[in-house]
């Protein structure tokens, strides 16, 4: 009769052990699903502002585009550059590419990426050049 006590004892803490074992695989399986590698966030890269503003008026001459626009929100800054400051206006260089779009986007508030223009290489009276719009 103790045997049996005994054996059961024995049982039955192998068997809460063994569950314990199991459910402690499948906690630390959850929590490798959250890693820091998979809710790691790119950093900008150097000398890039990601910005949301608002696009005030568009224009060309032979050279280059151009876009005078409101800084809203500055979300990120790469390292590097020189500070842009928010509720102020900057006329910004813009691509041929995304003109067109900027066109489209007259009074309207847009998240965008900037870079700062070497100035004596360009001879560019403005600083910053709109290289990219983002999707919000």
């Amino acid at each position: 009769m103790i045997k049996i006590k005994i054996y059961t004892g024995i049982i039955s803490l192998c068997i809460i052990l063994f569950q314990g074992c199991c459910s402690s695989k499948s906690i630390s399986n959850n929590m490798s699903n959250n890693s820091p590698q998979q809710n790691f966030v790119m950093p900008l890269p150097r000398g890039v502002i990601e910005t949301t503003i608002t696009i005030n008026e568009v224009w060309s001459n032979e050279q280059n585009n151009f876009c005078k626009a409101a800084i809203n929100i500055v979300h990120k800054t790469g390292g590097g550059i020189r500070p842009i400051a928010e509720n102020t206006f900057y006329t910004f260089r813009v691509e041929d590419e995304l003109f067109e779009q900027l066109e489209n986007k007259l009074g309207k508030t847009i998240k965008c990426r900037v870079v700062e223009v070497n100035n004596l290489v360009n001879n560019i009276s403005n600083k910053y050049k709109i290289i990219s719009i983002l999707k919000k």
